[in-house]
């Protein structure tokens, strides 16, 4: 089983205003990539491990990287 989590950090570099548009356009731009090879489709999912400026203090994310994590685990290692 080919899997692949692509993991989009430091996504509160992006001004809040811009950051969903951002963030979707580098995801269609990646899946293009990633259209050619055996993760055809792989799951993205935008983060923030700290925050870190003005438009995100906070961490953004996270519990929607454990998340896919844990879907990714299951798949791969069924109990």
């Amino acid at each position: 089983m080919d899997e692949m989590l692509l993991v989009l950090n430091k996504t509160d570099q992006i001004p809040e205003a811009q950051r969903t548009e951002k963030i979707e356009k580098m995801k269609k731009g990646l899946a293009k990539v990633f259209a050619g090879t055996k993760f055809k489709e792989p799951e993205m999912v935008p983060v923030s491990a700290t925050g870190g400026n003005a438009d995100a203090p906070q961490a953004i994310n996270l519990s929607g990287l454990i998340d896919a994590l844990c879907a990714k685990v299951a798949q791969i290692c069924p109990q």
